[in-house]
């Protein structure tokens, strides 16, 4: 769908690079990694226990939506955001987005007429596009799943959207985002999953651990047995936490 948009945008407007660089870069957009995860605003909701902690009988954590932000470190930033559900204005929002990035390369000065610099200078633009056209798909969903209240945390390799000036040794400025990105396969791991293998990053709170904030015991849990439990391993983790039951009658 987004592919359709920029199709358009840069068929109505034929002389556009951006547009162009935009379109060629979509072809590499299997080697660009995301990691998500996925959250529930709502901490004790039936549909949710019933589907994602074993029919009530788990436990629901609950984490500040933006404390990983102090965590964050390098090139490596996670987004977090909450999920817009349907596709209302994504199309205005793509094309806009164009527009804006078309418009201060071509008037800003960053063109030079060396080739190679020229050539690095729209691929560049292009990847900053790119990124910020998924983050705006990342943080979209169907209508049908609304009731999920669902917000997520993307991690990714994020590009410089700083453009080089006639000085950048080319080389030299390909070799560091080769570095960069050489740096974030390093902190990826893999684990047996539904669909084969599946590669993963972790997230590290030991640095951060106000994030994490409450934990929530399922409808079916025994309050009596897991409620000291939980206390004594928040405890001897490091972690101040508040616990309570769900309030749904569900046995």
């Amino acid at each position: 769908m987004i592919r359709k948009f920029v199709s358009g945008y840069r068929d109505r407007n034929p002389h556009d690079l951006v547009a162009e660089a935009v379109l060629e870069r979509f072809n590499d957009l299997p080697n660009w990694p995301y990691y998500i995860t996925s959250f529930s605003q709502s901490g004790d909701k039936l549909s949710q226990w019933r589907s994602y902690a074993d029919d009530g009988r788990g436990i629901a954590i609950g984490f500040c939506a933006s404390g990983y932000y102090e965590n964050e470190y390098g090139t490596f930033g996670v987004d977090s955001g909450q999920i817009i559900y349907g596709d209302s204005g994504l199309e205005n929002a793509v094309l806009q987005l164009l527009n804006r990035n078309s418009s201060e390369l071509h008037t800003g000065g960053a063109l030079s007429p060396d080739g190679e610099l020229r050539k690095l200078t729209f691929q560049l633009t292009a990847d900053s596009v790119i990124n910020e056209i998924m983050d705006l798909a990342i943080f979209r969903k169907s209508s049908g799943f609304a009731e999920e209240e669902e917000w997520r945390w993307c991690l990714s390799y994020k590009f410089d959207s700083q453009l080089p000036n006639t000085e950048i040794d080319v080389p030299a400025l390909r070799d560091l985002l080769k570095h960069i990105q050489y740096q974030f396969k390093l902190r990826v791991r893999y684990r047996d999953g539904r669909y084969g293998v599946t590669p993963f990053v972790e997230l590290d709170f030991s640095r951060n651990k106000r994030c994490v904030q409450e934990i929530v015991m399922g409808p079916r849990v025994n309050f009596a047995l897991t409620e000291p439990a939980l206390s004594y391993l928040s405890e001897v983790n490091g972690y101040t936490v508040s616990i309570r039951q769900s309030a749904i009658p569900y046995r």
